[in-house]
C-alpha cells in the first residue's frame, strides 16, 4: 500500500460524521440518528489518535464503532442499512490501516442487508403538530402554488442561491440548510417566511387557503406523489389546470431558421410586454413570459403559440388586434409591421428555441445573444458601463479609481498605488493562467472578448456588500476572491490592502482568471471552470494564498460525502461541497499525466464544439466516466497539493 493510499484512508477516518447524508434523516428515528452521529465521532477520534501514534487506542475505538454499528444495523431497516454504508467503508479501511501498524483487530465484514421490518419511529416531540391530512397532492396542489407564488425567484430563478425548480431540489434546500422539515410546519423555513409575510417579497402574501394547504402538506410528511423527483415544477403546474390544451413540446433550433428567438423575438417581447407578462407581480390572463417555457405553456386560455401556424396563434392574433383587444395594452403603441413579421416568421419556421434552456430568463437569453454577435469594442463598452453601475450599487459611498490595461478594466477604492499594483499583477497572473488553460489565440486577438473587469475592495465588508447587492448572495466568510461569467459580463473580485505584497495580490487573481479563461472558451459547466481555477491557484500560488490550506483541510470530508458523479453533474451537491470536489477534479485534469487531454478539450471548445461533444472527443468517454477515473486517482494521490 503506497503512502498516498494510507493518506487517503486516514483522511476518510478523520472526516467525522459529515459523510452521513443529512437528507435521509427524515426517515430515520431520532435515536438512530444520534447513534450514527456518535459512531462517526468515534471513528474521527480513532483517526486523530492514529495521527498521534496511539495505534492501540485507535484500534479499540474502531472496534467500539464496529460493534455499535453492527448492533444498530441489525435492529434497523433497509434505509438505515444504506445510510450506514459510508461508516462501514471507513471502518473497513481503518482495519487495513491499523493492521499495517501491527494492531490485531477483530475480523470485520459488512453485514447482509436486513430483512426485518423497520422499527417504528420515535414518538414526535410535543411541538410537532400531528398531520391534519394525508391526502394533499404535491404534483396537483402544492407545485402549482409554488410556481404561481414563488416561480420567478425560486422556480425558474435561483434568487439567494435557493431553487425549488423540482421536488428534489426543494427538499435539499440551499447551502445554509433545509427549508422543508417533513412533519414539522413550525420548523420549516418555507412555511415561516410565507406565513410571516416576508415572502413573496411584494408584501401581498398568499391566500390563507393556500398557506394552509402548504402547511398541511408539510405536516403530512411533505410527500411526493409523482414519478420523477427531478421533474420541473412548471410541468406539474401546467398539468394541474383542467380544461387547458397541453403545451406543445419545445423544439430546439436547427440552425436553418432566418429569425432567432433569442436575438430577435425575445427582445421585442421584453420591450413591449414588460410589467404585464414579464417581470410582473400580478400577470394578466395567467400569462407569464419570463422564460421560453412559460411562453410556450401559455395562459388561462391555453397555449398562445402554435408552431408552424402563425395565423392560428393567439399571440399573433392579439398583437394584430384580432379576436380581442390589441396587445400591448395600457396605452402602449402597437408593434410595427416589421416586428409582427419577425414574430410571424419565427412561428412559421417552427417556433424553435435557440437559447440555452427553456427556463433561462428572456432578459438573460437576449443579452447573451447580443453579446455573442457584438464586436470586441461594443462588448467592452457595455462591460465598462456595467462595471461602473455595479460599483455604485455595491459601494455607493466609495469613490472608485479606474485603470485600463490591454485585458482588464480595473476599478476599486484601494488607492491609486494599490490599484496600479492590482492591474500589473492581473496581467502577470493572466500570463501564468494561460500556461494552464492553453487556448488558441491569433496574433492581435484579445484574450477576453470585451475585456474582463476586476473589482478591488479594501475591506472584507465592502467585498461582502458587493456580493449581497450585485449577486444577491452571502459570500462565504473565508472568501477573499471569486469570479463570475454569464456570457454578458465577466469579472473577478478580490480583497486587497496596501500591506499586501505583489505575490499575494497575484495569488488572489490567478484562480479567478484561470476560471474565466475556461468559462469564456465555451458553454462549460461551472464545476469545470471553478475546479481549474482552484487547481491553478494551488499549483501556481500555493504559498501566497491563504485559501489553499483551507481547501486542503476541508477537501477530505467533501470527497468522503461524494458518492456518485451524477451528484456533481446534475447540481445536486451543496455549493461549498461542489466547489471543493471541483477543486480536486481540477487537480486531476491538469495532472501531468492527463494534461494533454485537458488541452485537447480546450482546443475543441475553442473550435466551437459543444461541451459534451468536445469532452468525448478529448477523453474518449462521458464526464461521468472520467469522474470515476478521478476517484481512483484521488485515492492514490490524496493529500498532495498543487503540483
Amino acid at each position: 500500500m503506497s503512502i498516498f493510499q494510507r493518506i487517503a484512508i486516514l483522511l476518510l477516518l478523520v472526516s467525522g460524521s459529515l459523510s452521513i447524508p443529512q437528507t435521509a434523516w427524515a426517515v430515520i428515528t431520532r435515536a438512530q440518528r444520534i447513534e450514527l452521529t456518535q459512531i462517526g465521532g468515534i471513528i474521527k477520534q480513532a483517526g486523530e489518535n492514529y495521527l498521534k501514534g496511539n495505534f492501540e487506542t485507535s484500534g479499540k475505538q474502531v472496534e467500539e464503532a464496529q460493534e455499535r454499528l453492527q448492533k444498530l444495523v441489525a435492529e434497523g431497516d433497509m434505509q438505515l442499512y444504506r445510510e450506514s454504508g459510508t461508516l462501514f467503508t471507513r471502518i473497513g479501511r481503518a482495519h487495513a490501516l491499523l493492521e499495517l501498524e501491527g494492531i490485531r483487530m477483530t475480523p470485520f465484514s459488512k453485514p447482509e442487508p436486513p430483512t426485518m421490518e423497520a422499527p417504528k419511529p420515535d414518538k414526535p416531540e410535543p411541538t410537532t403538530p400531528e398531520p391534519t391530512t394525508d391526502g394533499i397532492s404535491f404534483t396537483k396542489e402544492v407545485a402549482p402554488i409554488l410556481v404561481q407564488r414563488c416561480g420567478r425567484c425560486h422556480v425558474t430563478g435561483n434568487r439567494g442561491d435557493f431553487s425549488m425548480s423540482d421536488y428534489a431540489t426543494l427538499m435539499k434546500g440551499p447551502a445554509i440548510g433545509i427549508v422543508v422539515a417533513p412533519g414539522n410546519p413550525a420548523g420549516s423555513r418555507l412555511i415561516e417566511v410565507i406565513g410571516s409575510g416576508s415572502m413573496p417579497p411584494n408584501g401581498n402574501g398568499i391566500p390563507a387557503a393556500e398557506l394552509k394547504k402548504l402547511s398541511d402538506w408539510v405536516a403530512a410528511g411533505a410527500k411526493f406523489d409523482g414519478t420523477e423527483t427531478d421533474m420541473q415544477l412548471t410541468a406539474f403546474a401546467t398539468a394541474a389546470q383542467p380544461g387547458r390544451m397541453p403545451a406543445a413540446a419545445i423544439r430546439q433550433s436547427t440552425g436553418k431558421e432566418t429569425v432567432s428567438f433569442a436575438k430577435d423575438v425575445a427582445s421585442i417581447l421584453i420591450q413591449n410586454c414588460n410589467g404585464c407578462h414579464i417581470d410582473a407581480r400580478q400577470v394578466q390572463g395567467g400569462l407569464r413570459m419570463n422564460t421560453f417555457a412559460q411562453l410556450n405553456r401559455g395562459g388561462d386560455s391555453g397555449p398562445i403559440v402554435m408552431a408552424g401556424k402563425p395565423d392560428m396563434s393567439l399571440l399573433l392574433q392579439r398583437l394584430k388586434g384580432e379576436g380581442g383587444n390589441r396587445m400591448p395594452a395600457g396605452g402602449r403603441p402597437p408593434l410595427s409591421d416589421e416586428q409582427i413579421e419577425l414574430i410571424s416568421t419565427w412561428i412559421k419556421e417552427g417556433a424553435t428555441l435557440d437559447g440555452k434552456t427553456p427556463d433561462q430568463p428572456l432578459r438573460v437569453m437576449t443579452a447573451l445573444a447580443w453579446a455573442r454577435d457584438a464586436t470586441h469594442e461594443e462588448l467592452m463598452e457595455r462591460r465598462t458601463e456595467m462595471a461602473d453601475h455595479n460599483w455604485k450599487m455595491g459601494s455607493p459611498d466609495e469613490e472608485p479609481t479606474q485603470i485600463e490595461t490591454d485585458n482588464f478594466y480595473v476599478v476599486g477604492s484601494v488607492g491609486p498605488n494599490t490599484l496600479k499594483a492590482v492591474a500589473q499583477q492581473a496581467e502577470a497572473a493572466l500570463a501564468d493562467a494561460k500556461g494552464i488553460v492553453r487556448r488558441p489565440e491569433k496574433r492581435g486577438q484579445p484574450t477576453f472578448k470585451g475585456r474582463a473587469t476586476i473589482f478591488a475592495f479594501p475591506r472584507r465588508y465592502d467585498y461582502s456588500e458587493f456580493g449581497r447587492m450585485i449577486e444577491g448572495r452571502t459570500l462565504p466568510r473565508d472568501w477573499t476572491q471569486h469570479w463570475r461569467y454569464d456570457g454578458l459580463d465577466a469579472y473577478a473580485a478580490i480583497v486587497v490592502t496596501p500591506n499586501d505584497q505583489d505575490a499575494q495580490i497575484k495569488s488572489r487573481l490567478t484562480g479567478p482568471l484561470a476560471s474565466l479563461l475556461v468559462a469564456e472558451t465555451g458553454d462549460v459547466p461551472h464545476w469545470l471552470s471553478e475546479g481549474i481555477g482552484r487547481a491553478a491557484t494551488a499549483k501556481l500560488a500555493d504559498r501566497d494564498n491563504e485559501l489553499v490550506e483551507t481547501w486542503n483541510e476541508e477537501l477530505p470530508a467533501a470527497i468522503a460525502a461524494f458518492n456518485k458523479p451524477e451528484q456533481l453533474l446534475t447540481n445536486k451537491l451543496p455549493a461549498d461541497q461542489a466547489d471543493l470536489v471541483s477543486y480536486a477534479i481540477g487537480q486531476f485534469l491538469i495532472d501531468r499525466a492527463y494534461k494533454p487531454k485537458f488541452d485537447k478539450l480546450i482546443n475543441e471548445l475553442a473550435a466551437g464544439k459543444d461541451f459534451r461533444t468536445a469532452f468525448v472527443t478529448a477523453y474518449g468517454g462521458q464526464p461521468k466516466d472520467v469522474l470515476t477515473a478521478f476517484a481512483r486517482w484521488y485515492q492514490s494521490n490524496a493529500g498532495r497539493r498543487g503540483r
